[in-house]
């Protein structure tokens, strides 16, 4: 065992690493927090469904299981892991995917790949393949005590009086997964603050019932968070471009980490300081209003999402509007922006697209923020001088 101190932070904290095994592994993971709601990933196994299998077997035939990095925590919490309530003195900061198997699998919710052959303790050959772990563990011991002692190496940050913080726990996070294909939102993601908070459990965790019609647009709820980060940009920020960095900049910033103030902070749209989460509630409370019967789910894309928040916001925005029928609001909505983005034969980079259209794709930038926000003002009357 080694004990060492990081300099990286501020306040310096001491970890340790051991090397173990899965058995010892699996005893410690009642006191884990495997899937923290700031740093969760999408599971690999609900994109490829034979990683798991794949994965199990590869052990089976000698593989370690690798690193496990963990966090002590200021003090024990509760969570619900698969449906039951556990009490935990670590967060997991990596090792996600492989810790998540591992507990599938030796609740025989997963088998091992088909045709895995394994030797036993006397040079025989078994074939282990789509067993359970059950299974295994009744019908040949010694192979399961072979898959027990496969070595794992836990990394292990905090001592009493001297944890990671959870900005701390975020940059380790990001550094270890620095290597692997994130998608930028699940990085930025990583935070306790009150941005990354909110938009996870609205979007994702909890969601409210705009996201609950949205779970499936575009099939990734990331990218609907992402969406509804540049939406918040756009509130705080007016007309300013929204790259990666302005996000990445956004989740950073201050003033959005604490709950005490809601959000507070001074907006370039409104000209006043205004509490982030009270502005979006009604516009987005409107939208789903508006996709409620849910007539045109099927085309809700990312697009069709960014033009029906501009459509909501102006709306919103302006003040009282001459329509107060959800109904014909719906209606106008639809069929206006239908009209909007319907290609009429041009050429060049609009081939098959308005400018409306390229716009919305494109929403990031300054100048097509401001059309497609000028074209709503303009199709509903609201672009007068006030």
């Amino acid at each position: 065992m080694t004990s060492k101190i990081e300099t990286k932070y501020q306040f310096t904290v001491p970890w340790e690493k051991r090397d173990t095994d899965i058995a010892s592994l699996i005893e410690l993971m009642d006191k884990i927090d495997i899937n923290p709601k700031e740093i969760q990933r999408q599971f690999v196994a609900d994109k490829d469904p034979n990683w798991m299998p794949d994965f199990i077997a590869d052990i089976f035939c000698g593989e370690d299981l690798g690193t496990v990095v963990i966090s002590l925590q200021t003090k024990p919490y509760e969570v619900v892991w698969k449906g039951e309530e556990k009490t935990v003195q670590y967060k997991l900061l990596d090792a996600q995917q492989r810790i998540t198997m591992l507990w599938l699998f030796i609740n025989d919710e997963v088998k091992v790949r088909e045709a895995v052959i394994i030797f036993d303790k006397n040079n025989r050959p078994v074939d282990i393949g789509g067993m359970l772990w059950n299974d295994i563990e009744r019908k040949y011991p010694d192979i399961a005590d072979q898959f027990l002692s496969r070595s794992v190496t836990i990394k292990e940050y905090g001592a009493d009086d001297n944890y990671l913080n959870t900005k701390e726990e975020s940059t380790r996070f990001k550094l270890i997964q620095a290597g692997f294909d994130l998608k930028p939102q699940e990085v930025r993601n990583c935070s306790k603050a009150m941005i990354a908070e909110k938009t996870r459990d609205d979007v994702r965790l909890e969601p409210i019932p705009l996201y609950g019609l949205l779970g499936k647009m575009d099939n990734t709820r990331m990218k609907v968070e992402e969406a509804r980060a540049k939406h918040i940009h756009y509130l705080i920020h007016k007309y300013k471009m929204i790259g990666p960095k302005a996000l990445n900049d956004l989740y950073e910033d201050s003033r959005l980490e604490d709950p005490g103030d809601e959000c507070k902070v001074y907006s370039a749209l409104y000209e006043r300081d205004i509490k982030v989460f009270r502005i979006l509630k009604p516009i987005e409370d409107m939208m789903a209003k508006i996709l409620e019967d849910k007539q045109f789910y099927s085309q809700i894309t990312t697009q069709y999402f960014h033009s029906l928040f501009f459509f909501c916001e102006v709306i919103k925005r302006k003040g009282p509007f001459a329509i107060d029928d959800i109904e014909e609001l719906k209606w106008l909505f639809f069929q206006t922006h239908a009209e909007l983005v319907l290609p009429n034969g041009n050429e060049g980079l609009l081939a098959n697209e308005t400018e409306f259209g390229h716009a919305l794709s494109t929403i990031g930038s300054a100048k097509h923020l401001k059309y497609v926000v000028d074209t709503w003002e303009e199709k509903l009357g609201l672009n007068e001088d006030e």
